[in-house]
């Protein structure tokens, strides 16, 4: 299946995208994800299903689990937008 809820997420810097999926699942029914990693060893997840209601969800990462401290973020943002998420990446990749 393709994105559909984060398919202009998925346009943001695609170099860096390690994943990009949706899933159908019983449970929260129809999830998107999106991930990005930088070299840097930060990155990104971006989420959307019924447990973050249908709205974008959006994590820092670092070595692939959650971070809280980057300097970023504090904590994972919801309701966020295709520009929020361009800034928040564009820092990410410059730490």
């Amino acid at each position: 299946m393709k994105l559909n809820k984060l398919k202009k997420f998925a346009e943001l810097l695609p170099e860096y995208i390690t994943e990009s999926k949706v899933v159908k699942g019983r449970t929260m029914g129809p999830a998107e994800y999106v991930r990005w990693q930088f070299p840097n060893r930060y990155g990104a997840s971006l989420a959307c299903h019924r447990m973050t209601n249908d709205v974008p969800e959006f994590a820092v990462t670092y070595d692939g689990d959650i971070c809280y401290d980057s300097g970023v973020t504090h904590d994972v943002i919801g309701y966020t937008t295709v520009s929020e998420v361009a800034l928040y990446l564009a820092k990410l990749r410059g730490l």
